[in-house]
């Protein structure tokens, strides 16, 4: 069940970093964003837009009495650019939470792709808050991502593997 308190836990963790006018959605995790297993997504075209809005639509049984209002609110304001969290992610440790809304507002400041320049926001900003996230719980996540940003394309990725070696000794190449 979506309640306003998980949402405002992922507004919280956006605003660390993006202007207000950014909107983020959480969805339940029977509701798919995208391609299977990912946890979230940017919405980068108007064909995602209507597929987003459409699933909040479905999605309504799943959102508790406290935040229905909004969710009407939220829907209205999907736009290019807005970010979907899958709630099983505020199952994860808060460094776990924030690397998945900082990658998916990387993809809102950079491309639509899995290039180093969207892996390296993310990683750049999980290493920016270490202290109040924990350096433990920041170094589980970047390791448990190694192959995602392995993965990464150009542009960024020679960014990102320097990056990833230098801060955290974490070798890609």
């Amino acid at each position: 069940m979506i309640d306003s308190a998980v949402l405002d836990q992922a507004e919280r963790i956006l605003a660390q970093v993006a202007p207000k006018e950014v909107v983020i959605v959480v969805l339940p995790k029977s509701m798919s964003v995208g391609l299977s297993g990912n946890p979230g997504m940017c919405v980068k075209t108007e064909q995602q837009k209507t597929w987003i809005t459409g699933q909040m639509d479905n999605a309504r049984d799943y959102v508790a009495e406290n935040l229905a209002d909004r969710w009407n609110e939220l829907m209205k304001a999907v736009a290019i650019n807005t970010l979907v969290i899958k709630e099983e992610v505020f199952a994860g440790t808060p460094a776990y939470q924030s690397a998945v809304i900082w990658h998916e507002y990387g993809h809102a400041l950079h491309e639509a792709s899995e290039t180093g320049n969207v892996f390296l926001f993310e990683v750049a900003t999980l290493t920016e808050n270490r202290s109040t996230l924990g350096d433990k719980d920041v170094r589980d996540v970047l390791n448990s991502r190694t192959a995602a940003y392995k993965g990464a394309k150009d542009p960024g990725r020679a960014e990102l593997i320097a990056f990833l070696e230098e801060q955290w000794q974490i070798k890609l190449a």
